[in-house]
Order: structure tokens, then C-alpha cells, then sequence
């Protein structure tokens, strides 16, 4: 979680070696540096929250249904006060680092565009049953799907309340599909 609360840059191996109570030894011993223990942090968040994404873009309901769930997992997600930091650890993650970081920062990017890249495939397969007209297209769409999701993100993190981002999320969903009263089913 210190990952997530203060980025990478933010957490020296200091901070890291006192919270978690070990000798810089044994952190280097354990994760071999500071850079893979970001990236096993990266990946416990991954895990930890888009199971729910992953299952929604992975099956073969309608595409209105697939998107609503969508943007409302991604507003519960990032306003769940349990781990006592909102927002999206990814979307924010190593937007800006040191030169010498460039490699972990194209590591961090390739995770959001595998993401977009998902969305796009489960969006381009609803174009190709005709669910979605073919202009803008799916790659279009999905940009401007993580682009409402990793803005969702950012406002929650500075404190934009749960109501707040469902309305930015219906919004989205109307900009896609046409009258917000679909949205509400999945709210």
C-alpha cells in the first residue's frame, strides 16, 4: 500500500525496510530490488482488484450490460475506502519517474495498454455482432472508456464522492448507448 499512496518514486527503501520491519538485505534477498518488489506490488493489485473486470469483459452478455458493469465496478473500485487509499494504483502509477526509471515506467504503461487493448478486443467482437456500428470503432471506444475510468480514478483519489462518479459514469454510458435509464439497472 505505500506503493499506492505515495508512487514509486515516493517510497525510499528506507520507508520500505521500516514498514515492513527487515534489514535492506533482506528486501534485496527477497525481491532483489526496489523496482521488483514495485512490480510483485503491481501485480498483488492487479489481482486484488480487476477479477471483477476481467470476469465482465470475458463474457458474452450484451455489450450495454458489459459496459454498465463495467464503469460501475470501476467506480466501486476506486472509492472503496477499505484499503484506506482511493483511486487506481495503475491509471497513476509512474506517470512521471526519474530517467534511470524509464524501463519500470514501460512496464507500468504496458499494463494500461493491455488493458485498453482487452476492452478493445471484448468491444471489437460486440462491432462484429452488431452490437456497436463500426464508426468510431472499438479502439476508439476503449480509449475513451479507460479514459473516463483513469479520470474516475484520479477525481476519486482527490475526493469525489461514490454518487458523484456513478453520475460520471451514467454519463459515459449514455454518451456510448443513448438514454441513462439502461444505466440504472446495473447502479
Amino acid at each position: 500500500m505505500l506503493f499506492w499512496r505515495h508512487g514509486f518514486e515516493g517510497v525510499s527503501v528506507a520507508y520500505l525496510t521500516e514498514a515492513l520491519g527487515v534489514a535492506p538485505a533482506s528486501l534485496y534477498a527477497a525481491f532483489g530490488s526496489k523496482a521488483d518488489l514495485y512490480k510483485e506490488a503491481l501485480e498483488l493489485y492487479l489481482r486484488r482488484v480487476k477479477v471483477q473486470a476481467t470476469y465482465t469483459l470475458e463474457t458474452d452478455r450484451p455489450i450495454r450490460e458489459t459496459v454498465g458493469e463495467l464503469l460501475k465496478s470501476a467506480v466501486l473500485s476506486v472509492t472503496d475506502d477499505e484499503a484506506g487509499i482511493r483511486g487506481c494504483m495503475i491509471s497513476v502509477s509512474m506517470l512521471f519517474h526519474a530517467p534511470d526509471k524509464a524501463a519500470l515506467a514501460e512496464h507500468v504503461e504496458q499494463l494500461r495498454r493491455d488493458w485498453q487493448t482487452r476492452i478493445a478486443s471484448r468491444l471489437q467482437r460486440a462491432t462484429d455482432v452488431g452490437e456497436l456500428p463500426a464508426s468510431p470503432g472499438a479502439d476508439a471506444w476503449a480509449c475513451y472508456l479507460v479514459s473516463l475510468m483513469q479520470g474516475m480514478g484520479i477525481q476519486a483519489r482527490d475526493g469525489t464522492s461514490r454518487d458523484a462518479l456513478m453520475v460520471v459514469a451514467r454519463l459515459g454510458f449514455t454518451t456510448m448507448f443513448g438514454p441513462p435509464g439502461a444505466f440504472d439497472q446495473f447502479v
